[in-house]
C-alpha cells in the first residue's frame, strides 16, 4: 500500500512550500489539491470561488481528494486549509492510507503571509475574523491528525527537516508495528 503524508493546517501555513520540499527530499512525488483543483477546472481558485461560490469549491475539492484516496504511490499531498470543513472528507483522511500531519504555526504570523496573496476567503478579512475561523478549524485538523508539527519560527529548511524526523515515528504508531 502507497504511504500518503497529508499535510494540514491553514491556508497559508506553508503546507504546499514544505510539501514540495519535504517530497523532494524524499524523493516522492508531491501534490497539492487547490493546485489539482485548479489544474482540473482550468481556473485559478479566485475565479472558481466567483464562479461557483464555497459551496460548489467544496464539492470539487472533496471529489480531488477522493481521487487522491486511491493514489498507488508514495507521495506527499498538501490539502486545502479548509478541507477538514466537511465530515466526509475528515473521514476519507482517516483512513490507513493516510499519514496527516497538522502544520501550526503563529496564527499572526500566517495572517501576514496571507496578506501577500490571492486567497478566496482571506482578502479582506481582519486579524480577530481570521483568529476565530483558526479556532473554529482547531479541533478539526486535531481530528484527523496523526501528529502536529509547531513550526513557529522555523525556516522551511528546518521544519522539512523536522517533519523528516518525525514522520517514521507517527508512521509506526500510524500503523500500529511493533518495533
Amino acid at each position: 500500500m502507497a504511504k500518503v503524508i497529508v499535510l494540514v493546517g491553514m491556508a497559508g501555513v506553508g503546507k504546499s512550500t514544505i510539501g514540495e520540499a519535504l517530497a523532494c527530499l524524499m524523493g516522492v512525488e508531491f501534490a497539492d489539491t487547490d493546485k489539482a483543483v485548479e489544474q482540473a477546472s482550468g481556473l485559478s481558485l479566485v475565479e472558481l470561488f466567483d464562479k461557483v461560490g464555497e459551496s460548489g469549491f467544496r464539492q470539487i475539492e472533496s471529489a480531488m481528494l477522493e481521487v487522491f484516496k486511491s493514489i498507488e504511490n508514495d507521495c506527499v499531498l498538501a490539502v486545502g486549509g479548509g478541507i477538514i470543513l466537511s465530515e466526509k472528507n475528515r473521514e476519507v483522511l482517516k483512513n490507513k492510507k493516510f499519514l496527516v500531519v497538522f502544520l501550526e504555526d503563529d496564527i499572526e504570523a500566517i495572517y501576514k503571509r496571507l496578506h501577500t496573496k490571492q486567497r478566496p476567503l482571506f482578502t479582506d478579512i481582519s486579524l480577530d475574523k481570521f483568529k476565530q475561523v483558526y479556532a473554529e478549524r482547531l479541533p478539526l485538523y486535531a481530528d484527523v491528525a496523526n501528529g502536529v508539527l509547531d513550526i513557529r519560527g522555523m525556516s522551511v529548511e528546518r521544519a522539512v527537516k523536522q517533519l523528516n524526523s518525525l514522520i517514521p515515528i507517527l508512521y509506526l504508531a500510524h500503523t500500529k508495528c511493533k518495533v
